[in-house]
């Protein structure tokens, strides 16, 4: 019988380290705009897409520590909870916090088992902490679909079904169909657009960049309306200001020929 196992070379992992951490900077990007005060994390895409589990705590913690630490952070989420309910993920996170952040308030083998009382049932142990700056940061084996936070981070396909994959489909059963429902009554390509534009000034801005300039995204072959990619962009400039500690020139450049406003 022949048996292929898939393996991550340096190239993919290179790929896909820039694309994991701004998911997770926008994982906390959104949650502090929505002003959520607690968000659960996974060890994301460390068992769907196969990305190695010692590379993802690396970039997963290290994302976290430099938007706590390096000006992001705005103060509103105030807990952060990494939980996974593997015991290699949770080790794997274990070892990447401590390098991060040095000693922590409880060995994992304290804070990755839980213990059964005498009326049979779980009760958890303290987990494993660390305080940066105004936000708790939580590190704990358990499943995310139990977690009591504002937020509950997981992954999903391009069809934004939930129902597919193992973690998404315990979570629709636990949230119920109105997830799905809301997630259908979401402007995603508004989202994207936003989140596109917030990205690039932020980028431009931690280079030291003076000025930028940037076209009607999505009114060529994607078609989107032009008066909405309009009021999306100016909307992420005034989002991206408030965050930005010098000065720039953003310039909004709209193709010669053409006439609308």
């Amino acid at each position: 019988m022949l048996s292929i196992t898939w393996s991550w070379f340096s190239y993919d992992v290179q790929w896909a380290e820039p694309q994991l951490k701004r998911t997770v900077k926008s994982i906390l990007d959104r949650a502090e705009e929505n002003k959520f005060k607690s968000v659960a994390i996974p060890a994301l895409s460390s068992v769907v897409f196969n990305f190695p589990v010692d590379k993802c705590a690396d970039i997963i913690v290290d994302t976290l520590r430099k938007y706590i630490k390096c000006g992001y952070h705005r103060g509103i989420l105030c807990e952060i909870a990494l939980v996974n309910n593997d015991e290699p993920a949770v080790k794997e996170m274990e070892r990447a916090c401590r390098q991060a952040f040095g000693s922590m308030t409880a060995p994992v083998s304290q804070a990755a088992r839980s213990k059964t009382n005498t009326s049979g049932a779980k009760t958890s142990q303290t987990p494993l902490t660390v305080q940066i700056g105004n936000v708790h940061l939580t590190l704990r084996k358990g499943y995310i679909q139990e977690q009591e936070t504002d937020v509950i981070v997981n992954t999903t396909g391009d069809n934004l079904c939930p129902s597919n994959g193992e973690v998404s489909k315990v979570i629709l059963k636990k949230a119920g169909s109105k997830m799905q429902q809301e997630i259908n009554s979401v402007d995603w390509a508004g989202e994207i657009l936003n989140n596109a534009m917030q990205l690039c000034l932020s980028l431009a801005n931690a280079e030291r960049h003076k000025s930028i300039a940037c076209p009607a995204i999505g009114t060529g072959h994607l078609g989107s309306a032009k008066q909405e990619v309009a009021q999306i962009m100016t909307k992420a400039v005034e989002d991206s200001a408030k965050k930005m500690p010098t000065k720039m020139e953003v310039d909004f450049v709209k193709y010669p020929p053409e006439n609308d406003r």
